[in-house]
């Protein structure tokens, strides 16, 4: 991470999820932080590692008075086709906190879910997915593009 921090919070997920997303995959462990944004609109990520084989973690943020929670970023391990998805605490968080919350998923792309976003009423199943199904309340969240209107992809 720079000394002075990154220039924006989707260069800052970016730099978050190439870091950690190699390790979530392989170890099939979540990664997980939050983006702080200090008083010179510097940018800066937290990180936090779950447990193996685990769909959920716990971790706090210490919030030191110079910087304001702005986002949250997050992994979700091995390739499953269940885990492209926002996960039902995700949409939640997201929601409660009025922070949007960004996923770097086992197949390298970048999804962004913004509070108030869409997320499914009931549960689905998952295309190409053997039986499995995503729960009401989780959400694909919309894909991070570049400035030319490409997917941002991120590393595996």
């Amino acid at each position: 991470m720079p000394l002075l921090g990154y220039q924006s919070i989707e260069e800052t997920v970016i730099a978050a999820a190439n870091r950690y997303n190699p390790r979530s995959v392989t170890q099939d462990r979540e990664q997980v932080g939050a983006i702080l944004r200090d008083d010179h609109g510097h940018y800066y990520y937290t990180h936090a590692e779950g447990g193996v084989g685990k769909d959920a973690i716990r971790f706090s943020v210490p919030l030191p008075k110079c910087y304001d929670l702005v986002a949250f970023w997050h992994t979700h391990g091995s390739m499953k086709p269940e885990r492209q998805y926002f996960s039902d605490m995700d949409t939640q968080i997201a929601n409660k906190l009025k922070k949007p919350i960004y996923l770097g998923d086992p197949g390298g792309k970048l999804r962004m879910f913004s509070p108030g976003d869409a997320v499914f009423t009931s549960t689905i199943r998952v295309p190409g997915g053997r039986g499995a199904r995503i729960p009401r309340g989780s959400a694909e969240g919309t894909l991070v593009k570049d400035e030319l209107g490409e997917n941002i992809l991120i590393r595996t």
